[in-house]
This record gives C-alpha cells, sequence and structure tokens, in this order.
C-alpha cells in the first residue's frame, strides 16, 4: 500500500511542476491582427492648407506625444499618426499596427509622404523578448524598405543607446567608438534597435533618401518614464554611482524639428549616429530636484541592498524570456554617459528649453 502511494506521488509530482511551470510561463502570443483592406482610402486626406506631409509611427507613445507637440506648431505640416491610438492634435490618423506592414506600405503608398518619423517602443516591462524583434526589427526594416521604394525623401529615426548596449559601460564615450559585435548584446531590445539602425543607415543616398538615428536615453516624460514611482508619498533613492544620462522628451520633440529642418537644408548630415542625451546628472542628483520641488522626503535605500536584490533575482528568475523590474535594476548600475559635441556641431540651432532641474519640478514637483 505504501509503495503504491509513494509511486503515486512519484508520478504526479513531475505532472504538479510541468502545471506550474506552464501556469506561470506567459508563452508567445499574437496579439494583433491584419488590417481588412477595402479599396480606396479618399477619405485618409491631408488638409489643404498644408504643404509637407509627415508619417509617424509612435505618436501617441509617451515621447512621441511631446514630439507632435513640438511638430503641430508648424501649420504647413500634415502630421499623419499610424498606430492603434487616436492623436488629437494630428491632421489625419489611420488605425493599425506595425507589424501589418502591407497596411503600412499602402498608408505611405497613398499619402506620398514626404518624412517618416518613428519613435516606437514597446514598454518595458512584461512584455515577451519576441515582440521587440517583431517591432523594432522586422517591421522596422519593412518599413524603411516601403519608405524608400515610394519616394519618402526623410526617415527620422529615434534610436536609443539600447543601440551601444545597455550591458556595457559607457563613459563620455562618442560616436567614434567601435560599435559592439552583434553576438556581445545581451538584450534582444538592444540588438533590435542596433539592427534596424544599421540598415536605415545604410540606405542613406544624400538628396534622395536622407537618413538619421538619434540616439535618446533615459527618457523623462511621466507615466512610463524610470522615475515614475517618484508620484509616491517618499522619494526613493539608491544614491547610485554610476551614472545614466536622462532627458526631458519635450527637449527631445524640439530637437527632433531642428533636426527635421537641418537634414533638408543639409542631407548629407544623414548616414550617421547622433546622441541627445540631456544633462550628465547622477541619479541623487534626480531625486534631489523632485524632493526639492514636491516637499517629499528621500529615502536613501544603502546601495548594497540594490546589488543583492539583483544577485539573488538573477538566481532565481524564473522566466528568461520577459523584460521584468530585474533588468532595468541591472541597467541601472551601469554607467550610460556620452559626449554630445557632435549633434550640438551639426545643429547649432538647436538649444533646450529646459533643464533637467526643470523637467523634474515640472513632472514631480507636486505632492500629487
Amino acid at each position: 500500500m505504501g509503495g503504491s502511494s509513494n509511486l503515486t506521488r512519484v508520478i504526479l509530482l513531475p505532472v504538479l511542476a510541468a502545471v506550474v511551470y506552464n501556469w506561470l510561463s506567459i508563452s508567445p502570443k499574437v496579439d494583433w491582427t491584419r488590417t481588412v483592406y477595402q479599396d480606396g482610402m479618399d477619405h485618409l486626406k491631408c488638409p489643404e492648407h498644408t504643404t509637407q506631409t509627415m508619417v509617424i509611427f509612435g505618436g501617441t507613445s509617451m515621447l512621441g506625444k511631446y514630439i507632435v507637440d513640438s511638430f503641430v506648431r508648424d501649420k504647413s505640416l500634415c502630421l499623419v499618426n499610424y498606430g492603434r491610438s487616436k492623436c488629437a492634435q494630428c491632421s489625419v490618423n489611420v488605425k493599425g499596427d506595425l507589424r501589418d506592414t502591407r497596411h503600412v506600405e499602402r498608408i505611405v503608398d497613398h499619402f506620398k509622404a514626404d518624412t517618416v518619423l518613428t519613435s516606437v517602443k514597446p514598454p518595458l516591462l512584461g512584455i515577451h523578448y519576441k515582440v521587440y524583434i517583431e517591432l523594432n526589427l522586422l517591421s522596422m526594416l519593412e518599413l524603411i524598405k516601403s519608405a524608400k521604394k515610394h519616394g519618402v525623401r526623410n526617415f527620422l529615426y529615434v534610436s536609443s543607446i539600447a543601440a551601444s548596449s545597455h550591458y556595457i559601460n559607457h563613459t563620455m564615450s562618442d560616436e567614434s567608438l567601435e560599435q559592439p559585435k552583434f553576438t556581445d548584446y545581451e538584450a534582444p531590445y538592444d540588438v533590435s534597435k542596433r539592427v534596424a539602425e544599421d540598415f536605415l543607415l545604410a540606405q542613406h543616398e544624400p538628396g534622395i533618401f536622407n537618413t538619421i538615428a538619434i540616439r535618446t536615453s533615459g527618457i523623462i516624460g511621466g507615466e512610463g518614464d524610470p522615475y515614475f514611482y517618484f508620484r509616491l508619498p517618499f522619494i526613493v533613492t539608491f544614491n547610485l554611482p554610476a551614472v545614466v544620462d536622462s532627458n526631458y522628451a519635450a527637449n527631445i520633440g524640439d530637437a527632433l524639428v531642428v533636426v527635421f529642418k537641418t537634414l533638408q537644408k543639409n542631407p548629407q548630415l544623414g548616414g550617421q549616429f547622433y546622441y541627445y542625451t540631456g544633462e550628465h546628472n547622477p541619479e541623487r542628483m534626480l531625486a534631489e530636484y523632485a524632493a526639492a520641488g514636491s516637499g517629499k522626503p528621500i529615502l536613501e535605500l544603502p546601495i548594497w541592498l540594490l546589488y543583492a536584490v539583483i544577485e539573488w533575482w538573477s538566481w532565481s528568475r524564473w522566466e528568461h524570456n520577459i523584460y521584468t523590474t530585474l533588468d532595468l535594476l541591472r541597467m541601472a548600475v551601469i554607467p550610460q554617459n556620452f559626449d554630445q559635441s557632435k549633434f550640438h556641431g551639426a545643429f547649432p540651432d538647436f538649444k533646450p528649453k529646459y533643464t533637467m532641474k526643470q523637467a523634474m519640478v515640472e513632472l514631480y514637483g507636486t505632492q500629487n
């Protein structure tokens, strides 16, 4: 009788373990559907007073909203938003998913766009790695090919310092730094941005297909940014020794307007990497800016605690195919700061309106 009971346990335990594993795992899934194409797009028209058309991908993202705020001031520009959400300020809205590449090509062709601007980034947390390959890489390559095929003259790609790898130390690095080998990358998000960027810049033909990639980092802009937890009743900081450059999304939007106008006048500027990474503020300084504006107390946790959490979590991690807070914590301890002199030399007309102190007070300097 006892032997039978033991045999049952031997059989059931692996089955139970398999059930639990399957329940806890997030399997890859298709989370979008192709657009049902109907002949005729006559209802999709730019206002008659506009003279240029820009199709924006990612215009309703956190950064995208600031980009639209900057470009909408130019009344001669027809802003066509392509995405899942509606852009209230844009001239035309087209609902769709970037992965629906045939629909994307129809839209680019229909509007005879002068410019394509992309600010596409899936959420960093809770997303399966395959989504980054689908969106940041495969869909982006098809978009680039479609844009060139249908006569788009300017392609502005909002890239990221991820293209240099979040997990490689960068201390005042510049564009002349040799890029990592593809096999050096640890994160699919990072290598997907790099491969798409390389492909785009290789397509550059001055005056015919002007391409440029602007690498940004640590974007501060409200919900979804790295410091959104500053809305808690107290401000947590680890006083990290590593400096990770940050930048206010409104500054990036204004910078892209200058890049757009300058690239049209000087198309030879395309095909290069440009960093715009803001001020070189340590994490503790940003916490102090927010605390000074809000009056909230700062809770400084010991740095050893952060390293202990990273070590334990890395060891106990169950699902390795999905970004979690662990990935963000690991990024926070690796220096990522860049020399931006090449950017300002190429685009002298750009002057940031906001310091990081002003940005942190604007976003997190209240008791809310």
